[in-house]
Order: structure tokens, then C-alpha cells, then sequence
């Protein structure tokens, strides 16, 4: 590494220090959760979700037996962007799409762990951005509404055990999204990063400090959509997020509790944003 990377490097990390600190020490703000029957006129819905399950057992991708509830949670929710996280595979995604019925199109990301990432898109035009298909647990994808708007959206499943690995996929997703054309540039899904600034989380992480350098990487480049939306996943973790370009205006956004399955431990996450 060169002296001036070593500065950058060493400049990062005293930010992320100033950072933690901080924030550390802010009183909490009031917690927001999102209610899908509150939807402007011509709002852009974006949703993610992890729907795989968590039990002592031991984690595995979306059940079978929970793919009714996940597609009536889709069906009242009426995202017109969604990625979920831990789907099993093609038969599953189509299983889905049968009970959706009309009206979705669908990508299905390569398997990483033996579980998928799947986006599902609401009649307009999507293809796949195949700049991330070298990127495990990623799906990148470019969407033209009916307004004509021009979206790049990746949707991410990152490592739940390394803060190294997730740094380094949500560090080459944002690099992607800044090399695309478009200005309208969306990052969803479970980081498994939560940097417990308020300490009052049960987390597990193997490097705070990254995990917080990480997170200031992502947002100096999008806005945190859902900051304030407390808890996404047990225990009284914030793992899922939502991030949009920064002139997109955001109209509500933060988790809908009171959906998930037995044996699920997140809830879906949603956005309604104007896009400019």
C-alpha cells in the first residue's frame, strides 16, 4: 500500500472512531415503523425481506410451508421493488410467482450457501446488471418504471459471522452502483451489520470498528432510508436496510412488524419514496 493509502486508510479509521463516539452518546429518537395502508399517490414502494428461518437448530432458506404467508405479506404490502433474502431455489421462486399470480416478473441470483436472492418486480421492465454476478450473495438489477424513471437495485445477503467478507461485498455493490449510468441508484437487503451504537443490542460481530466503516462507506455514497426505524431482526437487532440515492425523497420507511413465520427471526423492511 502506498503512504497516501495509508493515510486514507488511517483517516478512515479515526472517522469511524468520531463516528461511534458520537453516536454513541445521542439520545435515541423515537422509533418508526412503516404502515403499508399509508401510501401517497404515486409513491415508489421498495420492500426487502429475509425469509429464511433461525432456530437452535440451526438456519435454513424459506419453508415451503410459509410461502402462502410470505406471498399474502407481498400481495398487501404491493411493493413494486422487492428483494427476499434465503429463497431455496428456482422451484421455490416459481412456486411463488404462482401463488403472487399475474402482474410480477422475477430474477433469481446464483446460489451462495445454497440459498438465493430473489427480486421481484411489479410490471415494468427489469433486466439483470450482470456486473455483480461474480459477487456472492448479491442480485443487481436495472428497472424502468412506467414514468420512465431508470433504477439500478441491488439487493444483498451479506455474511453473518465476518465483518471483513461484508465489507468487502457492500464495499464492490456500492463501487457497482457508482459506475452505473443511471442517477437513481437503490441498496437493499440483510447486511447483518449492526454497530450497536446505543448498547443496548445483543450482537455478534468479530470487528465493530469495520462493521462501523463499512456502514460510514455505504452512506456517504446513499441515504439511509430506514435509520430510524429501530429493530429489524431478534434479538433487537437492526440488520436489514434500505438505501436510495440522495435525491430521492423518502415519504415513510422502517420495518413492518407482526409478519414473520414461526422460526423466522426478521421482519420485512419497506420504503415509499419520490422519485425525482
Amino acid at each position: 500500500m502506498t503512504r497516501q493509502g495509508w493515510l486514507w486508510e488511517g483517516l478512515l479509521w479515526v472517522l469511524a472512531g468520531v463516528t461511534f463516539a458520537l453516536a454513541s452518546t445521542l439520545p435515541r429518537t423515537a422509533e418508526t415503523r412503516f404502515d403499508p395502508s399509508s401510501r401517497a399517490t404515486g409513491a415508489y414502494r421498495v420492500m426487502t425481506w429475509n425469509v429464511g428461518i433461525s432456530l437452535d437448530s440451526g438456519s435454513g432458506p424459506l419453508r415451503a410451508e410459509h410461502l402462502d404467508a410470505v406471498a399474502a405479506t407481498l400481495a398487501a404490502a404491493g411493493p413494486d421493488l422487492c428483494f427476499l433474502q434465503e429463497v431455496e431455489g428456482p422451484g421455490q421462486a416459481r412456486d411463488l410467482l404462482r401463488a403472487l399470480g399475474s402482474g410480477w416478473s422475477s430474477m433469481l441470483s446464483e446460489p451462495h450457501d445454497g440459498r438465493h436472492v430473489l427480486a421481484l418486480v411489479r410490471r415494468p421492465r427489469a433486466r439483470r446488471m450482470s456486473e455483480l454476478d461474480h459477487v456472492s450473495g448479491t442480485l443487481g438489477v436495472r428497472v424502468r418504471t412506467d414514468a420512465g424513471h431508470r433504477i439500478a437495485a441491488v439487493g444483498v445477503h451479506a455474511d453473518a459471522f465476518s465483518s471483513q467478507l461484508r465489507n468487502r461485498v457492500l464495499g464492490s455493490v456500492v463501487d457497482a452502483l457508482q459506475d452505473q449510468a443511471t442517477p437513481l441508484r437503490f441498496l437493499l437487503g440483510d447486511f447483518n451489520l449492526d454497530m450497536d451504537l446505543d448498547k443496548r443490542r445483543d450482537l455478534f460481530t468479530d470487528d465493530q470498528h469495520r462493521d462501523v466503516e463499512t456502514y460510514n462507506f455505504v452512506a456517504a455514497a446513499l441515504q439511509d432510508a430506514a435509520r430510524d426505524g429501530g429493530s429489524t431482526a431478534e434479538p433487537d437487532r437492526r440488520l436489514d436496510y434500505i438505501f436510495v440515492s440522495d435525491d430521492v425523497t423518502v415519504l415513510q420507511a422502517g420495518p413492518w412488524p407482526g409478519r414473520r413465520q414461526p422460526g423466522m427471526d426478521h421482519d420485512p423492511v419497506l420504503a415509499d419514496l419520490r422519485l425525482p
